[in-house]
């Protein structure tokens, strides 16, 4: 499990039939339940028994399984309407670091645009990291699925993007999406930026969290170009499977913000 491995070669491809094995028993319904039965001294081969010789999706073994999908790290509730989450981030800000405790709500707009409100508190009153109020207008298509940013309010600065920045959460695994729009400044003194922004979504792998280990993840590596800097950024974010909350996300290797609670919370 330590190994370095790439996507498609022998590691790889044994922790796909691996993942299958899990999806066909019965009795396994989360990563908990695995853990509690290997700690139990239950030896892996019967506790995971439905292991298949060759990828799922795939005639030839040496081929990657095709049924990896960023559209495992999609849900649709977390765009609609009423819905609300909270749980904990640590933030690393200009070398300042902070736990802060961050909700997210969601609030209908017309017709297909949906308002996500996050309020980020900072659990140290002391903290050097301030608190901070964002509002993110989102074009939300199922369908797809897809999401695209129209514009976004941070400390009462607004700013819009034209057309929009899209993400597409139907992307394979390898598989890549560019997109390039307008950055333009609203209500404050500011000059209009360029972005082009491509991802890859690189595959569903298990990450370990400040206080919760083994989280499966869909991991997103990206690069973005702003016109009004030199140079390019690249970044990774994971968000989990099933929920889509951000994991972790890093800038230029630098881990800027993660994770921080015992358990992802259900709703």
């Amino acid at each position: 499990m330590r190994a370095d491995f790439e996507i498609g070669d022998e590691y790889d491809l044994s922790m796909d039939r691996f993942m299958a094995g899990i999806d066909n028993d019965q009795n396994i319904d989360s990563f908990s339940a695995l853990r509690n039965n290997i700690k139990d001294g239950n030896p892996l081969s019967e506790v995971v028994a439905n292991i298949p010789d060759s990828v799922p999706g795939s005639d030839d073994p040496q081929s990657p399984g095709d049924t990896a999908t960023y559209a495992q790290c999609w849900d649709e509730s977390h765009f609609t309407p009423g819905h609300s989450v909270t749980f904990k981030v640590r933030r690393n800000v200009g070398g300042q670091t902070a736990i802060t405790t961050r909700t997210v709500t969601v609030e209908g707009q017309s017709g297909d645009k949906v308002a996500l409100i996050q309020e980020s508190m900072p659990e140290d009153p002391d903290s050097p990291l301030p608190e901070t109020n964002t509002k993110n207008i989102y074009r939300v298509d199922p369908t797809v699925p897809s999401t695209t940013q129209l514009s976004s309010v941070v400390s009462g600065r607004e700013t819009s993007y034209s057309p929009g920045a899209i993400t597409d959460y139907s992307l394979a695994q390898g598989e890549s999406t560019s997109i390039e729009y307008e950055v333009i400044p609203e209500n404050y003194r500011g000059e209009t930026a360029t972005i082009n922004d491509t991802r890859t979504f690189a595959g569903i792998e298990a990450i370990d969290l400040p206080n919760v280990s083994g989280v499966e993840a869909c991991r997103i590596d990206g690069t973005i170009n702003n016109s009004q800097e030199a140079g390019s950024t690249d970044y990774t974010s994971w968000f989990a499977v099933g929920s889509g909350i951000l994991l972790r996300n890093k800038t230029d290797g630098e881990v800027n913000s993660e994770f921080f609670g015992s358990s992802l919370p259900s709703e």
